[in-house]
């Protein structure tokens, strides 16, 4: 396996309506560590899938450096650079088996690829023949990993969808490569086979202990695969930290708002500071919040933001430090838990409870949180979060 390294990468592409071209990277450092399961995420056209296709050496580096163990690789074909990428659209062949569709990549690379010469050379007869015998099992020992074994001679349009990404998955694994790509590769799945490729792919990156590098917009997948994200906009990085960092301690309002489902809640309004202690207001919206809290703030234009399933509602809500009356506007009955909209004043807010404490809709209900559960973020934009 291999780290790979990103210094400063950006990409940018010629438009004739943009004489300075239009640019869709900037500014990119990113370091995966050897063995690491990082995932870009973002939203569409943040540039999460052109920065993977640099990698891969599917589109040109504007500007930065890149390296893979070691080795600066801007200018190496993507051929050489020995990676394996996964594509979103499966790209098998369909005249050819599973078997043949995982052997494909290998015979193409095979060091006695002349059949002719081994009509006439014995020596090189049995070395060809020694090969061939390796790249079966290699496919074998893939299939074995995948589950695909019983598979092997089918073609691609008698698989399922879930199957024939395996196959895809399988052809990469064959390569035994230095760095494993994905490119939004579930994306094409229903919901039910998602979680379980999810599930797999974790446990073949702790089988084979592999770099992988993998893209999605979808927030759920890259939090339950991802050792590490790295949340990008508009081309660049917002922030790079592990899943529970990033959900806990988002670094500026549109990561706080992009992680998570629902959305955290976010309101606008004015920190204040007194003697007696910070508070945040707007309106009839007011939070007392716990000493220093808003440190480093200066008083004035700020946001604060509070995650769903820190919202009480109903009895849960008497505890709490922070309370008040609530208007329920819809409730979301999802199986295991119901997502709750609710009317505070001018300002809607969302909570999560379980099923059977759910209030009904239209009726007014105690609602209430921790106050050391808010995030505060300056600005009233997307600026960084404070403390």
């Amino acid at each position: 396996m291999a780290t790979v390294e990103l210094k400063n990468i950006g990409k940018t592409y010629e438009s004739t309506r943009a004489p300075e071209g239009v640019r869709a990277v900037r500014g990119v450092d990113i370091a995966v560590r050897d063995g690491e399961f990082v995932v870009l995420v973002g939203p569409s056209g943040c540039g999460k899938s052109t920065l993977l296709r640099m990698i891969a050496g599917l589109e040109s580096i504007t500007e930065g450096s890149l390296a893979i163990d070691g080795r600066t690789v801007n200018d190496i074909p993507a051929r050489d650079r020995d990676i394996a990428m996964v594509f979103q659209n499966y790209a098998l062949y369909p005249h050819l088996s599973v078997r043949a569709n995982m052997a494909f990549g290998l015979h193409r690379r095979r060091q006695y690829p002349s059949r002719m010469r081994a009509m006439v050379s014995p020596t090189y007869r049995a070395a060809r023949t020694a090969e061939s015998r390796r790249i079966d099992d290699d496919v074998q020992a893939a299939a074995e990993t995948l589950d695909l074994v019983p598979l092997l001679d089918r073609l691609p349009r008698e698989l399922s969808g879930g199957q024939r990404q395996r196959v895809a998955v399988g052809r990469a694994i064959v390569r035994n490569p230095k760095v494993f790509l994905f490119d939004e590769p579930l994306s094409n799945l229903d919901a039910k086979l998602r979680v379980e490729m999810r599930i797999e792919l974790r446990q073949l990156h702790r089988q084979l202990k592999a770099t992988m590098i993998y893209v999605t917009h979808d927030q759920e997948e890259a939090m339950g695969l991802g050792d590490r994200l790295v949340v990008l906009r508009d081309g660049a990085v917002q922030q790079n930290a592990t899943p529970t960092e990033v959900y806990t301690r988002p670094a500026n309002r549109f990561v706080a708002t992009f992680i998570g489902m629902p959305s955290m809640n976010c309101v606008d309004g004015r920190l204040h500071r007194s003697d007696a202690g910070e508070r945040f207001a707007a309106e009839d919206f007011v939070v007392e919040l716990p000493r220093g809290k808003g440190a480093g703030a200066t008083p004035g234009p700020i946001t604060f933001g509070i995650r769903p399933d820190r919202v009480h509602v109903g009895a849960a809500a008497h505890s709490c430090a922070w309370r008040s009356e609530a208007i329920v506007e819809a409730v979301e009955r999802l199986g295991d838990r119901a997502d709750i909209a609710l009317r505070v004043g001018a300002h809607r807010l969302l909570a999560r409870s379980l099923p059977e404490h759910a209030p009904a809709e239209g009726e007014s209900t105690a609602i209430g949180f921790d106050p050391r559960d808010g995030h505060l973020f300056a600005d009233c934009g997307d600026a960084a979060r404070i403390g």
